[in-house]
């Protein structure tokens, strides 16, 4: 799908070439953070009244002048379904229970969004920004969360088939604390070409410094995972192509808008157990692929 790009503000030098943008991905990935705060998107989902000041009053307002140097904000759920403004996901929308000061869509028609308000804020006080991606949230598991239902995206309804199990029949394993038979399945191409289309929209409609992919919230990819198999080369070489995929599309936009875009992500803490779930950490590393 075409993805349509705004006029993204550059620094005050504009880097010229691939080379000088590298120079300055090292410069900026060196930068000091002495804390990064993640922000999983819950305040868009409790902002009583749709104005910036409130949204930021929940969490972002009191951390000035503190340690943070850097926030990781998550904009979305479950897989496809998103509290930003996107094209080409689900916009979650629902007031039910708990949910009634989701103040999501009330941004949206202002002509603004959480994210862009995050991110301007950041850039007033020059806190790094990081967009966070959960790459297989599975907060839709209906047999363990009140919620699950109302975070169940359209795509998943209406595509079982993408699915690592089925509430009746779900995996062994893979997710953090319940079985993950609502996480997609990565070893599918139409979701990693889903989840590029979902990162790249961001990275060319909002003035980020950097995208957090964060393989922790759950980590969930493959069969033969979910099924209590190790993966194997030809899983880690599929989500290794996406990484690559990633970083391309990051230096194509930082070309075009003159810095750029930092690529981090969340994963356990063994590159041994990375490898067993799909996640080839070791070579992403050493082919340059990830920054933080």
């Amino acid at each position: 799908m075409a993805v349509s790009a705004k006029v993204l503000v550059g620094t005050a030098t504009a880097v010229k070439d691939i080379e000088e943008l590298r120079r300055e991905r090292k410069k900026a990935a060196d930068r000091r953070r002495r804390i990064i705060f993640n922000n999983d998107g819950g305040d868009a989902t409790h902002c009583k009244e749709a104005t910036p000041e409130a949204f930021l009053n929940l969490r972002t307002t009191d951390l000035a002048g503190t340690h943070v140097d850097s926030i990781a904000y998550c904009t979305n759920g479950p897989f496809g379904l998103f509290w930003h403004n996107t094209k080409l996901g689900q916009i979650f929308t629902c007031k039910e229970g708990k949910f009634g000061d989701n103040a999501a869509i009330e941004f949206i028609a202002r002509g603004t969004d959480v994210l862009e308000i995050m991110v301007d804020a950041c850039k007033k006080r020059d806190t790094e920004i990081f967009w966070s991606m959960r790459m297989n949230d599975i907060h839709d598991n209906w047999s363990s969360f009140w919620y699950a239902e109302h975070m169940f995206p359209h795509f998943k309804r209406e595509h079982p088939e993408c699915l690592l199990g089925s509430r009746d029949n779900p995996p062994k394993g893979g997710g953090n604390l319940v079985p993950a038979w609502t996480a997609v399945d990565y070893g599918r191409k139409e979701i990693r070409d889903m989840a590029f289309q979902y990162i790249e929209e961001v990275c060319r409609n909002y003035n980020i410094d950097g995208i957090e992919l964060d393989f922790f919230r759950d980590p969930a990819f493959f069969r033969a995972h979910s099924e209590g198999r190790d993966c194997g080369e030809k899983e880690c070489d599929m989500m290794t192509e996406l990484i690559r995929r990633v970083r391309a599309m990051t230096e194509e936009v930082g070309l075009e808008r003159g810095r750029p875009i930092l690529i981090s992500v969340r994963v356990p803490d063994s590159a041994g157990y990375c490898a067993a779930i799909g996640l080839d950490l070791v070579r992403w590393l050493e082919d340059n692929l990830v920054d933080v």
